[in-house]
């Protein structure tokens, strides 16, 4: 069975925000069952395959990334070629370590997925998906925007754990 992690990237400023307000989204949606996500009612009934949790820095990921067959990192990210606001969903392979260009944090998604790959954790089966913030760092993401990122990433947990019995654990990280 597939085990698949949503590591929601991010803090409480700015568009930084972005990754947290999603998993806040689809953790709320889960509980609650509401019919705004198609199979909510299934994967509220579940346990243990989906784990939405909240982290305010991409290293922090590494020590759990091991443990699920696909890690979906979620956060609002820099991407200079692209307008701002589109979608971006990047395979792991496809990242190299950086400055930070990808994410908006100082060493970033790329950063805390190249250093998985080094220690031999990094699941064959890991993307990063957010929204393009390039040039609107101090602002956050209107919430229609954060709604296409929901429904692109919904779609991808859907494709990863198929609409059967959609088991999930709801975790967060608050910072002190």
């Amino acid at each position: 069975m597939a085990s698949l992690l949503v590591a929601a990237i991010g803090s409480a400023h700015g568009a930084d925000s972005l990754g947290w307000e999603v998993a806040d989204y689809l953790s709320a949606h889960l509980e609650s069952g509401h019919g705004v996500l198609p199979y909510c009612q299934a994967a509220a009934e579940g346990a243990n395959g989906l784990h939405i949790i909240k982290y305010q820095h991409p290293t922090a990921v590494v020590e759990k990334i091991s443990h699920f067959s696909h890690v979906l990192f979620v956060d609002a990210c820099r991407v200079v070629e692209q307008h701002y606001g589109a979608l971006i969903h990047v395979q792991a392979d496809a990242l190299t370590p950086g400055k930070g260009e990808l994410s908006s944090h100082e060493s970033g998604v790329n950063d805390a997925v190249c250093l998985a790959r080094a220690l031999n954790v990094l699941p064959k089966h890991c993307a990063v998906m957010g929204l393009n913030v390039y040039l609107h760092e101090h602002t956050p993401v209107s919430w229609s925007l954060q709604q296409q990122l929901v429904h692109a990433l919904w779609g991808e947990i859907l494709r990863v754990l198929q609409p059967r019995a959609l088991p999930f654990v709801v975790s967060s990280y608050a910072p002190t």
